[in-house]
C-alpha cells in the first residue's frame, strides 16, 4: 500500500506539471519560445551553466560543513558522490524516498547520525536556502519601480532585517546544536542563491533581454521559492506558472519569462543527470573509511547533540 501511495503521488505530480505547462502553452505558444531559444547566444548559455554548476558546489560545501559539524566525518569527495546522487534521485526518481530521504538513510547507515537527525539537518539546509532567496528578493525589489514601496526602500530594509532575525531565532530554537555553523552556513546560502541569480542573468542576456532585467530577476527568485514546494516534478510547472503571472504583474515579456524558466529547468536537469554515474556504481555507503565521529584530544568524540533536542 505504501508503494502504491508513492507511485500515485508521483503520477499526480506528473499530471499537475503537465496541466500547468498545457495551460501556459495555451497562452504562450511553445513555437514562440522555441524561436527565442534558436536565436539565443550560446556563450551566455554556457556561462549560465558554469554559474549554476558553481552554485551546486557551494551548496555541497554548505552541506558538507553542516554534516561534519554534526559529527559525520566524511571527506568532501564522499559527500559529493552522495550529493550528486541525491540530485539525480530528486529529479529523475521522484517516486521513491527522494534524494534527501536517501541521503538521510545513508548518513544513518554509515555513522552515528540517526535518520531523524539527518533529515532535520537536510531540512535546515533547505530553510537556509529559502532565507537566502528572500534576502536577494528584498535587495533587488527595492530597485524595481513597478513594485510596491519603491519610493520607500526602507520598508524593504526593515522586512529584510525582521525576516533575518526570525530566521536566526528559528535556527536557534529548533536547530540550536548547529548554531556554531550558523554564520558560515548562512553566508554560503547567500553564495548559492547569488550564483544562481547570476546564472539567471546570463540566461536573460542569452535571450537578448535588454529591459526590466531587475524585474525578471525578482520574479525568478520568487519562482525559485515556488519550485521548492513538492507539488510538481522538480518544480517544473510551478516555477513556470509563477514566472508567467509575475511577468503579467510587472509588465514583462511572457515569452522571455517562460523561456528563461524552462532553460533554468534544463540546466538543473543537465547537472542533476550527472548523478546517474553513481547510481550504477557500488553502493554509496560502501566507502573505504566509513564515517565515524571525530575524536577530540582527550579521546572522546565530537557530537554536537541531536537536532531534536
Amino acid at each position: 500500500m505504501a508503494k502504491f501511495n508513492k507511485n500515485l503521488l508521483t503520477v499526480l505530480k506528473v499530471l499537475f506539471s503537465g496541466i500547468l505547462l498545457y495551460l501556459l502553452f495555451s497562452k504562450v505558444p511553445f513555437s514562440d519560445i522555441w524561436e527565442l531559444w534558436i536565436d539565443s547566444n550560446p556563450l551566455w548559455l554556457f556561462g549560465a551553466l558554469v554559474l549554476f554548476t558553481a552554485s551546486k558546489w557551494i551548496s555541497l560545501l554548505r552541506l558538507h560543513l553542516l554534516m561534519n559539524w554534526l559529527g559525520l566525518n566524511w571527506t568532501f569527495p564522499q559527500q559529493a558522490r552522495l550529493y550528486l546522487l541525491g540530485m539525480f534521485y530528486n529529479l529523475f526518481l521522484p517516486g521513491g524516498i527522494g534524494g534527501d530521504g536517501y541521503k538521510a538513510f545513508i548518513y544513518q547507515k554509515t555513522s552515528v547520525l540517526s535518520l531523524k537527525k539527518g533529515l532535520s539537518a537536510l531540512l535546515l539546509d533547505r530553510i537556509s536556502g529559502v532565507w537566502a532567496l528572500a534576502v536577494w528578493v528584498v535587495i533587488l525589489a527595492a530597485f524595481v519601480v513597478e513594485l510596491p514601496f519603491y519610493e520607500r526602500p526602507w520598508m524593504y530594509v526593515i522586512a529584510g532585517i525582521l525576516g533575518s532575525i526570525g530566521y536566526g531565532l528559528l535556527v536557534y530554537l529548533l536547530f540550536k546544536n548547529t548554531w556554531g555553523n550558523f554564520w558560515k552556513g548562512s553566508l554560503l546560502s547567500l553564495g548559492v542563491q547569488g550564483a544562481q541569480l547570476l546564472s539567471a542573468l546570463f540566461l536573460l542576456w542569452s535571450l537578448h533581454a535588454e529591459q526590466d532585467i531587475l524585474g525578471y530577476l525578482v520574479v525568478f527568485l520568487i519562482s525559485s521559492v515556488a519550485a521548492v514546494l513538492p507539488l510538481t516534478i522538480g518544480g517544473m510547472g510551478s516555477r513556470e506558472i509563477t514566472f508567467y503571472y509575475g511577468s503579467l504583474w510587472l509588465g514583462l515579456d511572457q515569452t522571455i519569462s517562460l523561456g528563461i524558466s524552462l532553460l533554468f529547468f534544463a540546466l538543473t536537469a543537465l547537472v542533476s543527470f550527472t548523478g546517474v554515474y553513481y547510481h550504477f556504481r557500488q553502493p554509496i555507503w560502501a566507502i573505504t573509511d566509513p564515517a565515524t565521529p571525530k575524536p577530540n584530544s582527550d579521546g572522546t568524540t565530537v557530537d554536537h547533540g541531536s537536532l531534536d533536542e
